[in-house]
């Protein structure tokens, strides 16, 4: 998401309906508040210089 600059992506469904949007935000919160293991793997980098 970072590498272009989206801070949401959509959630689609059958048919490709859309039946979302993730944030950045949405992420953090889980990465942050989530004591459990996730399905999946975080890598942070830091923000490229302007």
């Amino acid at each position: 998401m970072s590498t272009h600059h989206l801070d949401a992506l959509p959630i689609v469904g059958e048919g490709r309906k859309l039946t979302g949007l993730v944030t950045s935000t949405d992420l953090l919160t889980l990465l942050l508040e989530t004591r459990e293991a996730l399905p999946m793997t975080f890598r942070i980098r830091p923000q490229a210089s302007a």
